[in-house]
Protein backbone atom coordinates (compact mmCIF):
# COMPACT_ATOMS: atom_id res chain seq x y z
CA UNK A 1 0.00 0.00 0.00
CA UNK A 2 1.34 3.01 -1.32
CA UNK A 3 0.38 5.30 2.19
CA UNK A 4 1.67 2.95 4.21
CA UNK A 5 4.96 2.79 2.26
CA UNK A 6 5.31 7.01 2.55
CA UNK A 7 4.01 6.64 6.64
CA UNK A 8 6.90 4.17 7.33
CA UNK A 9 9.75 6.08 5.50
CA UNK A 10 8.39 9.33 7.16
CA UNK A 11 9.30 7.53 10.30
CA UNK A 12 12.26 6.00 10.27
CA UNK A 13 14.06 7.25 7.08
CA UNK A 14 16.24 4.66 5.09
CA UNK A 15 15.82 1.72 7.16
CA UNK A 16 11.91 1.95 7.64
CA UNK A 17 11.68 2.66 3.26
CA UNK A 18 13.59 -0.66 3.18
CA UNK A 19 11.07 -1.92 5.63
CA UNK A 20 8.26 -0.73 3.48
CA UNK A 21 9.75 -2.36 0.26
CA UNK A 22 10.24 -5.83 1.58
CA UNK A 23 6.51 -5.77 2.23
CA UNK A 24 5.18 -5.05 -0.81
CA UNK A 25 6.66 -6.32 -4.85
CA UNK A 26 9.54 -4.71 -4.60
CA UNK A 27 10.87 -7.63 -1.99
CA UNK A 28 10.19 -9.64 -5.07
CA UNK A 29 12.09 -8.01 -8.29
CA UNK A 30 15.17 -7.18 -5.29
CA UNK A 31 15.07 -10.94 -4.67
CA UNK A 32 15.48 -11.71 -8.83
CA UNK A 33 18.56 -9.38 -8.70
CA UNK A 34 20.02 -10.03 -5.00
CA UNK A 35 22.30 -12.97 -6.39
CA UNK A 36 24.04 -10.38 -8.91
CA UNK A 37 24.51 -7.48 -6.27
CA UNK A 38 26.15 -9.80 -4.17
CA UNK A 39 28.58 -10.42 -7.05
CA UNK A 40 29.04 -6.87 -8.68
CA UNK A 41 28.34 -4.57 -5.45
CA UNK A 42 29.65 -6.78 -2.61
CA UNK A 43 29.40 -4.06 -0.21
CA UNK A 44 26.28 -3.12 -1.15
CA UNK A 45 23.66 -2.65 2.14
CA UNK A 46 20.23 -2.46 0.89
CA UNK A 47 19.00 -0.60 4.13
CA UNK A 48 21.10 2.44 3.17
CA UNK A 49 21.16 2.10 -0.74
CA UNK A 50 17.42 1.44 -1.60
CA UNK A 51 15.42 4.56 -1.52
CA UNK A 52 11.77 3.69 -2.76
CA UNK A 53 10.32 6.11 -4.84
CA UNK A 54 6.72 7.02 -3.18
CA UNK A 55 5.36 8.73 -5.97
CA UNK A 56 5.58 5.46 -8.26
CA UNK A 57 4.26 2.92 -6.58
CA UNK A 58 6.41 -0.16 -8.64
CA UNK A 59 9.71 1.53 -8.63
CA UNK A 60 12.39 2.18 -6.27
CA UNK A 61 15.94 3.55 -6.38
CA UNK A 62 19.89 1.98 -5.94
CA UNK A 63 21.58 4.70 -4.71
CA UNK A 64 25.48 5.53 -4.07
CA UNK A 65 26.80 1.97 -6.12
CA UNK A 66 30.37 1.03 -5.44
CA UNK A 67 30.20 -1.33 -8.59
CA UNK A 68 33.29 -4.48 -8.46
CA UNK A 69 35.52 -3.62 -11.02
CA UNK A 70 37.05 -7.08 -11.36
CA UNK A 71 33.64 -8.49 -11.77
CA UNK A 72 32.72 -5.75 -14.29
CA UNK A 73 36.08 -5.54 -16.08
CA UNK A 74 35.36 -9.51 -17.42
CA UNK A 75 31.54 -9.05 -18.08
CA UNK A 76 31.87 -5.66 -19.83
CA UNK A 77 34.72 -5.19 -22.67
CA UNK A 78 34.01 -1.68 -23.07
CA UNK A 79 37.67 -0.88 -22.28
CA UNK A 80 40.75 -1.36 -24.74
CA UNK A 81 42.72 -4.15 -24.96
CA UNK A 82 45.04 -4.11 -22.13
CA UNK A 83 42.69 -1.83 -19.71
CA UNK A 84 41.16 -3.02 -16.61
CA UNK A 85 38.35 -1.28 -14.75
CA UNK A 86 40.01 -0.13 -11.20
CA UNK A 87 36.89 1.83 -10.43
CA UNK A 88 33.25 1.84 -11.27
CA UNK A 89 30.79 3.42 -9.75
CA UNK A 90 27.35 4.37 -9.92
CA UNK A 91 25.39 7.13 -8.82
CA UNK A 92 21.78 6.01 -8.83
CA UNK A 93 19.48 3.19 -10.53
CA UNK A 94 15.64 3.51 -10.50
CA UNK A 95 13.92 -0.07 -11.06
CA UNK A 96 10.78 -0.03 -12.16
CA UNK A 97 7.98 -2.34 -13.37
CA UNK A 98 4.36 -2.47 -14.68
CA UNK A 99 2.56 -5.76 -13.14
CA UNK A 100 4.83 -8.82 -12.26
CA UNK A 101 2.39 -11.25 -13.75
CA UNK A 102 3.22 -9.39 -17.39
CA UNK A 103 6.64 -9.48 -17.08
CA UNK A 104 7.21 -11.04 -20.78
CA UNK A 105 5.03 -7.99 -22.40
CA UNK A 106 6.04 -5.59 -19.70
CA UNK A 107 10.06 -6.32 -18.21
CA UNK A 108 11.40 -4.32 -15.29
CA UNK A 109 13.28 -1.39 -16.82
CA UNK A 110 16.33 0.02 -15.29
CA UNK A 111 16.84 3.50 -15.60
CA UNK A 112 21.18 4.36 -15.18
CA UNK A 113 21.40 8.14 -13.90
CA UNK A 114 25.35 8.45 -14.36
CA UNK A 115 28.01 5.90 -14.85
CA UNK A 116 31.92 6.99 -13.72
CA UNK A 117 34.83 4.63 -13.98
CA UNK A 118 38.59 4.86 -14.13
CA UNK A 119 40.50 2.24 -16.03
CA UNK A 120 44.26 1.63 -16.17
CA UNK A 121 46.89 -0.99 -17.59
CA UNK A 122 46.70 -3.08 -14.14
CA UNK A 123 44.84 -6.43 -13.15
CA UNK A 124 41.15 -5.74 -13.22
CA UNK A 125 40.17 -4.54 -9.53
CA UNK A 126 43.53 -3.19 -8.99
CA UNK A 127 43.42 0.73 -7.02
CA UNK A 128 44.17 2.57 -9.94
Amino acid sequence: DGVELVQMAAQGGATATWQAMCHSEGQFIYNLFRRQLAVFIPTFDPTTQIEADVFMQRSFYLKDLIMSPAALSVLIPLSPPGLNFTRFWVSDVRVSWVNLLSLDQNPIVLEIDSIKAKAAELPAGSPG
